[in-house]
Protein backbone atom coordinates (compact mmCIF):
# COMPACT_ATOMS: atom_id res chain seq x y z
CA UNK A 1 0.00 0.00 0.00
CA UNK A 2 1.66 3.17 -0.97
CA UNK A 3 2.38 5.90 1.50
CA UNK A 4 0.15 8.26 -0.28
CA UNK A 5 -2.87 6.69 -1.75
CA UNK A 6 -4.19 9.90 -3.70
CA UNK A 7 -1.21 9.21 -6.10
CA UNK A 8 -2.29 6.02 -6.98
CA UNK A 9 -6.18 7.41 -6.94
CA UNK A 10 -5.33 9.58 -9.68
CA UNK A 11 -3.61 7.59 -11.66
CA UNK A 12 -7.07 5.18 -11.80
CA UNK A 13 -8.95 8.54 -12.24
CA UNK A 14 -6.93 9.76 -15.31
CA UNK A 15 -6.98 6.15 -17.12
CA UNK A 16 -10.69 5.90 -16.27
CA UNK A 17 -11.47 9.04 -17.76
CA UNK A 18 -8.65 8.42 -20.59
CA UNK A 19 -10.48 5.67 -21.53
CA UNK A 20 -14.23 6.06 -21.48
CA UNK A 21 -14.17 9.97 -21.98
CA UNK A 22 -10.83 10.62 -23.93
CA UNK A 23 -11.41 9.33 -27.57
CA UNK A 24 -7.93 8.32 -28.97
CA UNK A 25 -6.14 10.90 -26.12
CA UNK A 26 -1.97 9.29 -26.47
CA UNK A 27 -0.28 9.17 -23.04
CA UNK A 28 3.23 10.82 -22.99
CA UNK A 29 5.93 8.83 -24.47
CA UNK A 30 8.50 10.22 -23.20
CA UNK A 31 8.13 8.12 -20.01
CA UNK A 32 9.70 4.23 -20.73
CA UNK A 33 7.98 1.33 -20.89
CA UNK A 34 10.46 -0.24 -18.97
CA UNK A 35 10.13 2.11 -16.18
CA UNK A 36 7.28 -0.25 -13.96
CA UNK A 37 9.15 -1.77 -10.98
CA UNK A 38 8.32 -5.07 -9.45
CA UNK A 39 8.75 -4.96 -5.84
CA UNK A 40 9.39 -7.80 -3.70
CA UNK A 41 6.78 -9.63 -1.56
CA UNK A 42 6.95 -9.11 1.71
CA UNK A 43 5.18 -10.99 4.88
CA UNK A 44 4.02 -8.23 7.01
CA UNK A 45 4.47 -5.38 4.57
CA UNK A 46 3.73 -3.99 0.71
CA UNK A 47 6.60 -1.86 -0.86
CA UNK A 48 6.21 0.19 -3.73
CA UNK A 49 9.10 2.15 -5.44
CA UNK A 50 8.47 5.87 -5.31
CA UNK A 51 10.26 6.37 -8.86
CA UNK A 52 11.10 4.17 -11.72
CA UNK A 53 13.95 1.55 -11.69
CA UNK A 54 15.95 1.22 -15.01
CA UNK A 55 14.32 -1.70 -16.85
CA UNK A 56 12.14 -4.51 -15.38
CA UNK A 57 11.30 -6.68 -18.51
CA UNK A 58 10.62 -10.15 -19.29
CA UNK A 59 11.84 -11.69 -22.36
CA UNK A 60 11.35 -14.78 -23.96
CA UNK A 61 13.38 -16.71 -26.76
CA UNK A 62 11.56 -17.06 -29.62
CA UNK A 63 9.86 -20.81 -29.92
CA UNK A 64 12.12 -24.15 -31.99
CA UNK A 65 11.25 -23.62 -35.33
CA UNK A 66 11.89 -26.05 -38.62
CA UNK A 67 12.83 -29.71 -37.85
CA UNK A 68 13.35 -29.10 -34.35
CA UNK A 69 9.89 -28.24 -33.81
CA UNK A 70 8.69 -30.74 -36.02
CA UNK A 71 10.75 -32.92 -33.61
CA UNK A 72 8.29 -31.62 -30.73
CA UNK A 73 11.15 -29.54 -28.65
CA UNK A 74 9.69 -27.39 -26.25
CA UNK A 75 10.25 -23.37 -26.31
CA UNK A 76 12.59 -22.16 -23.42
CA UNK A 77 10.54 -20.47 -20.77
CA UNK A 78 10.44 -17.27 -19.72
CA UNK A 79 12.84 -15.62 -17.45
CA UNK A 80 11.80 -12.53 -15.20
CA UNK A 81 14.35 -10.17 -14.90
CA UNK A 82 13.87 -8.50 -11.48
CA UNK A 83 15.64 -4.92 -10.71
CA UNK A 84 16.94 -4.82 -6.91
CA UNK A 85 14.57 -2.48 -4.58
CA UNK A 86 16.31 0.74 -3.97
CA UNK A 87 15.66 1.64 -0.05
CA UNK A 88 16.33 5.74 -0.90
CA UNK A 89 13.53 5.55 -3.77
CA UNK A 90 10.79 3.21 -1.48
CA UNK A 91 8.18 3.82 0.56
CA UNK A 92 7.33 1.46 3.09
CA UNK A 93 3.53 0.82 4.63
CA UNK A 94 1.99 -1.99 6.87
CA UNK A 95 -0.64 -3.72 5.63
CA UNK A 96 -3.47 -4.43 7.95
CA UNK A 97 -5.70 -7.43 7.75
CA UNK A 98 -8.50 -8.03 9.78
CA UNK A 99 -10.15 -11.65 9.33
CA UNK A 100 -14.01 -11.85 9.94
CA UNK A 101 -14.68 -14.79 12.27
CA UNK A 102 -16.08 -17.74 10.21
CA UNK A 103 -13.91 -17.26 7.08
CA UNK A 104 -10.72 -19.03 8.32
CA UNK A 105 -9.34 -21.02 5.25
CA UNK A 106 -12.25 -20.30 3.32
CA UNK A 107 -12.68 -18.05 0.38
CA UNK A 108 -14.98 -15.45 0.74
CA UNK A 109 -18.02 -14.82 -1.67
CA UNK A 110 -18.80 -11.16 -1.38
CA UNK A 111 -21.41 -9.58 -3.55
CA UNK A 112 -23.09 -6.21 -3.07
CA UNK A 113 -21.09 -3.17 -0.94
CA UNK A 114 -22.89 -0.09 0.58
CA UNK A 115 -21.70 2.64 3.23
CA UNK A 116 -23.58 4.10 5.68
CA UNK A 117 -22.14 7.69 4.86
CA UNK A 118 -23.05 9.75 7.60
CA UNK A 119 -22.58 7.05 10.27
CA UNK A 120 -18.90 5.73 8.52
CA UNK A 121 -19.99 2.16 8.65
CA UNK A 122 -19.55 -0.16 5.21
CA UNK A 123 -21.99 -3.23 5.03
CA UNK A 124 -20.95 -6.33 2.96
CA UNK A 125 -23.16 -8.76 1.66
CA UNK A 126 -20.80 -12.16 2.48
CA UNK A 127 -22.38 -15.20 1.40
CA UNK A 128 -19.74 -16.95 4.43
CA UNK A 129 -21.85 -14.99 7.42
CA UNK A 130 -24.25 -12.68 6.62
CA UNK A 131 -23.96 -8.63 6.05
CA UNK A 132 -20.60 -8.30 7.15
CA UNK A 133 -20.17 -4.29 9.01
CA UNK A 134 -16.92 -2.42 9.14
CA UNK A 135 -16.49 1.15 10.92
CA UNK A 136 -14.60 2.91 8.47
CA UNK A 137 -14.48 6.02 10.15
CA UNK A 138 -10.53 6.14 10.40
CA UNK A 139 -7.90 5.78 7.88
CA UNK A 140 -8.43 1.84 7.88
CA UNK A 141 -11.15 -0.03 8.06
CA UNK A 142 -11.96 -2.51 11.26
CA UNK A 143 -14.53 -5.26 11.36
CA UNK A 144 -17.20 -5.07 13.92
CA UNK A 145 -19.18 -7.77 13.72
CA UNK A 146 -21.59 -10.56 11.24
CA UNK A 147 -25.56 -10.60 11.19
CA UNK A 148 -26.18 -13.58 10.88
CA UNK A 149 -28.87 -13.72 7.60
CA UNK A 150 -31.15 -17.07 7.40
CA UNK A 151 -30.23 -17.69 3.96
CA UNK A 152 -26.81 -15.96 2.56
CA UNK A 153 -26.90 -12.81 1.36
CA UNK A 154 -26.45 -11.18 -2.85
CA UNK A 155 -27.69 -7.29 -2.44
CA UNK A 156 -27.54 -4.75 0.47
CA UNK A 157 -28.88 -1.17 0.95
CA UNK A 158 -28.95 0.72 3.65
CA UNK A 159 -32.24 2.82 4.68
CA UNK A 160 -30.56 5.15 6.67
CA UNK A 161 -33.61 7.17 7.63
CA UNK A 162 -35.86 4.69 8.58
CA UNK A 163 -32.65 3.51 10.72
CA UNK A 164 -32.34 -0.39 8.78
CA UNK A 165 -30.60 -2.33 6.67
CA UNK A 166 -32.29 -3.94 4.06
CA UNK A 167 -30.99 -7.40 1.85
CA UNK A 168 -31.52 -10.02 -0.56
CA UNK A 169 -31.25 -13.80 0.24
CA UNK A 170 -30.63 -16.54 -1.72
CA UNK A 171 -34.14 -18.13 -0.59
CA UNK A 172 -35.94 -15.26 -2.95
CA UNK A 173 -36.69 -13.74 0.94
CA UNK A 174 -35.69 -10.41 1.94
CA UNK A 175 -34.81 -9.26 5.66
CA UNK A 176 -34.90 -6.07 7.73
CA UNK A 177 -32.10 -5.58 10.08
CA UNK A 178 -32.05 -2.24 13.14
CA UNK A 179 -29.06 -0.56 12.50
CA UNK A 180 -29.11 0.14 16.21
CA UNK A 181 -29.35 -3.60 17.84
CA UNK A 182 -27.86 -5.06 14.64
CA UNK A 183 -30.67 -7.90 15.13
CA UNK A 184 -33.26 -9.02 11.91
CA UNK A 185 -36.48 -7.02 12.60
CA UNK A 186 -38.47 -8.15 9.74
CA UNK A 187 -38.47 -10.69 7.10
CA UNK A 188 -40.47 -10.95 3.74
CA UNK A 189 -41.00 -13.54 0.69
CA UNK A 190 -40.93 -11.79 -2.68
CA UNK A 191 -42.60 -15.03 -3.78
CA UNK A 192 -39.79 -16.34 -6.49
CA UNK A 193 -37.96 -19.89 -6.50
CA UNK A 194 -34.35 -18.22 -6.79
CA UNK A 195 -32.62 -15.52 -5.38
CA UNK A 196 -34.05 -12.20 -4.34
CA UNK A 197 -30.76 -9.71 -5.68
CA UNK A 198 -29.84 -6.14 -6.30
CA UNK A 199 -32.15 -3.64 -4.22
CA UNK A 200 -32.13 0.49 -3.91
CA UNK A 201 -34.05 2.70 -1.28
CA UNK A 202 -36.29 5.54 -2.25
CA UNK A 203 -36.05 7.62 0.82
CA UNK A 204 -38.99 9.99 -0.04
CA UNK A 205 -41.34 7.30 -0.24
CA UNK A 206 -39.73 4.68 1.42
CA UNK A 207 -39.81 2.65 -0.51
CA UNK A 208 -36.98 -0.39 -1.76
CA UNK A 209 -37.29 -2.20 -4.91
CA UNK A 210 -35.54 -5.62 -5.15
CA UNK A 211 -34.57 -7.50 -8.38
CA UNK A 212 -35.08 -11.10 -8.38
CA UNK A 213 -32.78 -11.61 -11.17
CA UNK A 214 -33.65 -14.94 -12.51
CA UNK A 215 -37.43 -15.48 -11.54
CA UNK A 216 -38.55 -12.23 -13.74
CA UNK A 217 -39.42 -10.76 -10.76
CA UNK A 218 -39.61 -7.01 -9.40
CA UNK A 219 -40.96 -6.58 -5.77
CA UNK A 220 -42.01 -3.15 -4.44
CA UNK A 221 -41.45 -3.13 -0.43
CA UNK A 222 -42.96 -0.92 1.84
CA UNK A 223 -40.65 0.01 4.88
CA UNK A 224 -43.53 1.62 6.83
CA UNK A 225 -44.82 -2.46 7.06
CA UNK A 226 -42.18 -3.83 5.98
CA UNK A 227 -44.58 -5.75 3.46
CA UNK A 228 -45.15 -6.30 -0.33
CA UNK A 229 -47.23 -2.82 -1.84
CA UNK A 230 -46.82 -4.05 -5.40
CA UNK A 231 -45.34 -7.04 -7.28
CA UNK A 232 -44.13 -7.16 -11.06
CA UNK A 233 -44.43 -10.08 -12.73
CA UNK A 234 -42.64 -11.26 -16.56
CA UNK A 235 -40.41 -8.34 -15.84
CA UNK A 236 -37.34 -10.51 -18.56
CA UNK A 237 -34.45 -12.05 -17.52
CA UNK A 238 -31.14 -11.68 -16.04
CA UNK A 239 -32.62 -8.39 -14.28
CA UNK A 240 -29.70 -6.38 -12.65
CA UNK A 241 -29.71 -3.43 -10.42
CA UNK A 242 -32.33 -1.02 -9.34
CA UNK A 243 -30.81 2.26 -8.84
CA UNK A 244 -33.44 5.61 -7.54
CA UNK A 245 -33.47 9.00 -9.29
CA UNK A 246 -33.68 11.48 -6.41
CA UNK A 247 -33.79 14.57 -9.56
CA UNK A 248 -37.29 13.10 -10.92
CA UNK A 249 -38.24 10.00 -7.81
CA UNK A 250 -38.21 7.67 -10.04
CA UNK A 251 -36.74 3.84 -9.80
CA UNK A 252 -34.87 2.51 -12.66
CA UNK A 253 -34.43 -1.27 -13.32
CA UNK A 254 -31.80 -2.72 -15.93
CA UNK A 255 -32.86 -6.00 -17.80
CA UNK A 256 -30.03 -8.26 -19.87
CA UNK A 257 -32.95 -10.31 -21.66
CA UNK A 258 -34.72 -8.48 -23.06
CA UNK A 259 -32.17 -5.63 -23.25
CA UNK A 260 -34.06 -2.81 -21.30
CA UNK A 261 -34.33 0.09 -18.99
CA UNK A 262 -37.56 -0.69 -16.85
CA UNK A 263 -38.57 3.04 -15.48
CA UNK A 264 -41.00 2.66 -12.08
CA UNK A 265 -42.77 5.48 -9.97
CA UNK A 266 -42.21 4.51 -6.35
CA UNK A 267 -45.22 6.79 -4.56
CA UNK A 268 -47.88 4.88 -7.17
CA UNK A 269 -45.82 2.01 -7.49
CA UNK A 270 -46.45 1.42 -11.07
CA UNK A 271 -44.60 0.34 -14.28
CA UNK A 272 -44.03 3.82 -15.77
CA UNK A 273 -42.24 2.52 -19.29
CA UNK A 274 -39.79 0.23 -21.01
CA UNK A 275 -37.01 2.05 -22.63
CA UNK A 276 -35.42 -0.71 -25.48
CA UNK A 277 -31.58 -0.63 -25.67
CA UNK A 278 -28.83 -1.62 -27.90
CA UNK A 279 -28.87 -4.54 -29.11
CA UNK A 280 -25.49 -6.52 -27.62
CA UNK A 281 -25.38 -3.95 -24.91
CA UNK A 282 -26.73 -6.62 -22.12
CA UNK A 283 -26.89 -3.96 -19.30
CA UNK A 284 -25.80 -5.09 -15.79
CA UNK A 285 -25.27 -1.75 -13.67
CA UNK A 286 -26.74 1.58 -14.11
CA UNK A 287 -25.22 4.79 -12.52
CA UNK A 288 -26.55 8.66 -13.08
CA UNK A 289 -25.68 11.27 -11.59
CA UNK A 290 -29.04 13.23 -10.18
CA UNK A 291 -27.63 17.15 -10.46
CA UNK A 292 -27.97 16.72 -14.34
CA UNK A 293 -30.68 14.13 -14.36
CA UNK A 294 -27.85 12.10 -17.02
CA UNK A 295 -27.35 8.20 -16.24
CA UNK A 296 -25.17 5.60 -18.40
CA UNK A 297 -26.79 2.39 -18.84
CA UNK A 298 -25.03 0.41 -21.52
CA UNK A 299 -21.75 -1.56 -20.53
CA UNK A 300 -20.81 -1.39 -25.18
CA UNK A 301 -18.14 0.80 -24.90
CA UNK A 302 -19.25 2.29 -28.53
CA UNK A 303 -22.81 2.71 -27.34
CA UNK A 304 -21.47 4.84 -24.26
CA UNK A 305 -18.93 6.68 -26.35
CA UNK A 306 -20.87 7.84 -29.40
CA UNK A 307 -23.64 9.15 -26.81
CA UNK A 308 -24.78 12.80 -27.16
CA UNK A 309 -25.29 12.97 -23.72
CA UNK A 310 -21.52 11.96 -22.72
CA UNK A 311 -20.32 15.30 -22.26
CA UNK A 312 -22.60 15.87 -19.12
CA UNK A 313 -21.56 12.55 -17.69
CA UNK A 314 -17.70 13.15 -18.17
CA UNK A 315 -17.98 16.38 -16.41
CA UNK A 316 -18.06 14.43 -13.04
CA UNK A 317 -15.04 12.34 -13.97
CA UNK A 318 -13.10 16.02 -14.52
CA UNK A 319 -14.16 17.51 -11.52
CA UNK A 320 -12.94 14.26 -9.53
CA UNK A 321 -9.65 14.51 -11.45
CA UNK A 322 -8.87 18.43 -11.02
CA UNK A 323 -9.19 17.51 -7.20
CA UNK A 324 -7.30 14.39 -7.07
CA UNK A 325 -4.32 16.81 -9.58
CA UNK A 326 -4.28 19.27 -6.64
CA UNK A 327 -4.17 16.99 -3.55
CA UNK A 328 -1.20 14.94 -5.32
CA UNK A 329 0.40 18.45 -6.04
CA UNK A 330 0.04 19.09 -2.16
CA UNK A 331 1.51 15.37 -1.39
CA UNK A 332 4.22 16.12 -3.93
CA UNK A 333 5.18 19.48 -2.49
CA UNK A 334 6.38 18.09 0.59
CA UNK A 335 8.38 15.55 -0.48
CA UNK A 336 11.97 16.04 -2.16
CA UNK A 337 12.27 16.58 -5.39
CA UNK A 338 14.33 13.61 -6.38
CA UNK A 339 11.79 11.32 -4.51
CA UNK A 340 8.74 12.18 -6.34
CA UNK A 341 10.23 12.98 -9.86
CA UNK A 342 8.61 10.70 -11.97
CA UNK A 343 5.29 11.32 -10.25
CA UNK A 344 6.02 15.02 -10.95
CA UNK A 345 6.67 13.72 -14.76
CA UNK A 346 3.72 12.21 -15.20
CA UNK A 347 1.61 14.22 -13.56
CA UNK A 348 2.67 17.39 -15.26
CA UNK A 349 2.40 15.77 -18.52
CA UNK A 350 -1.28 13.64 -17.53
CA UNK A 351 -2.29 17.26 -16.74
CA UNK A 352 -1.76 19.16 -20.02
CA UNK A 353 -3.76 15.97 -21.36
CA UNK A 354 -6.38 16.52 -19.23
CA UNK A 355 -6.65 20.13 -20.08
CA UNK A 356 -6.56 19.74 -23.83
CA UNK A 357 -9.55 17.27 -23.61
CA UNK A 358 -11.21 19.94 -21.48
CA UNK A 359 -10.65 22.35 -24.15
CA UNK A 360 -11.63 20.07 -26.96
CA UNK A 361 -14.98 18.10 -25.14
CA UNK A 362 -15.87 15.19 -25.01
CA UNK A 363 -19.28 15.22 -27.17
CA UNK A 364 -19.01 13.24 -31.03
CA UNK A 365 -17.17 13.64 -33.33
CA UNK A 366 -13.97 13.99 -31.17
CA UNK A 367 -10.45 14.65 -32.50
CA UNK A 368 -7.65 12.76 -30.79
CA UNK A 369 -5.43 14.65 -28.68
CA UNK A 370 -1.82 14.12 -28.46
CA UNK A 371 1.06 16.01 -26.38
CA UNK A 372 3.76 17.33 -28.75
CA UNK A 373 7.26 15.53 -27.86
CA UNK A 374 9.08 18.73 -27.45
CA UNK A 375 6.25 19.43 -24.32
CA UNK A 376 7.27 15.77 -23.20
CA UNK A 377 10.51 17.08 -23.27
CA UNK A 378 10.48 20.10 -21.62
CA UNK A 379 8.61 18.44 -18.55
CA UNK A 380 11.27 15.98 -18.19
CA UNK A 381 13.87 18.47 -18.51
CA UNK A 382 12.28 20.61 -15.96
CA UNK A 383 12.29 18.08 -13.22
CA UNK A 384 15.61 16.65 -13.85
CA UNK A 385 17.36 19.34 -11.44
Amino acid sequence: MTKHPRLASLAAILALALAACGGGAAAPSAVPASSAAAPKPAASAASVSAKPAASASASAKPAASGSAAAAGSAAPKPTATFVPRVAADTSTGTLTNYPIPGTEGKVSDVDIIDVDQEGHVLYMADRLTGIDEFDISGPTAKFLRSVKTPSPPNGVIVAKNVNRVVAGLTDSSVVSIDMGTHQIVGTVNTGGKKRADELDYDPKDKKVYVANSDDGIITAIDMATFKVSKKFDNMGQEIEQPRYDPADGMMYVVIRSPEQLAQFDPAKDELVKKFDLPKGSRPSGIWMNPKTNVGIISTDPRTVLSHPLLDHACSVLVALAKFEFAAANAIMAQTPRHVARAPRIMAQAYRLILDRLIARGFTPPRRPVRLPRAKIILIVLRNLF
